[in-house]
């Protein structure tokens, strides 16, 4: 369906920036001018609210009944100026933008498949593996691409292509989201 396939490329946008963090963060982090020891324990940080995000939401979302797309569309959108902070040269936006976008920008995964299963009752495995195939798509190429953007025009670039990607992926999403409700209206 055309919701499935702009859900599994939101997925790929939205998958592709976030897979840099734990590759660039830490190098990027130093190249800011945060110490090594303490670049290493803000990503440990920001991982471990990624988690709890994760579990934070995948369990409001099970109270709520609430499987839909729109948390997923808002924490990209949040992440997305997550990612724009960590464009900057200053040690103290930096650490923001990666603790937002760590925490926001990566903490949608559960939401998202909860999200896909809920609206494709009928065949959860074939809509998971559509989706899927956007997750492992971005995930793949997103490393890649910034790792030569970062090599060729900086980190800060990197980042700032991230928080577009990132913010792309929402706009997508939301698309998605809206495809999926028309669907449902219409059956």
């Amino acid at each position: 369906s055309r919701a499935l396939l702009l859900t599994a490329l939101g997925a790929a946008l939205g998958t592709a920036g976030p897979s840099a963090l734990g590759a660039y963060l830490v190098a990027s982090a130093v190249d800011v001018g945060v110490g090594e020891g303490t670049a290493g324990l803000l990503a440990a940080l920001a991982s471990g609210l990624s988690l709890a995000t994760r579990v934070s939401l995948g369990a409001r979302a099970d109270r709520r009944r609430d499987y839909g797309l729109a948390v997923v569309v808002v924490l990209l959108g949040a992440g997305s100026l997550g990612f724009a902070l960590m464009a900057s040269d200053t040690v103290g936006l930096f650490v923001l933008g990666t603790l937002v976008a760590f925490t926001l920008g990566w903490g949608w995964p559960g939401l998202f498949n909860l999200a896909v299963v809920d609206s494709n009752r009928e065949t959860p495995g074939s809509a998971s593996g559509v989706s899927q195939t956007g997750i492992y798509l971005g995930a793949a190429v997103g490393p890649a691409v910034f790792g030569a953007l970062s090599a060729g025009a900086g980190y800060g670039t990197a980042w700032l292509a991230v928080a577009v990607t990132t913010l792309a992926s929402a706009g997508v999403l939301w698309l998605a989201g809206r495809a999926t409700a028309f669907v449902r209206i219409g059956s």
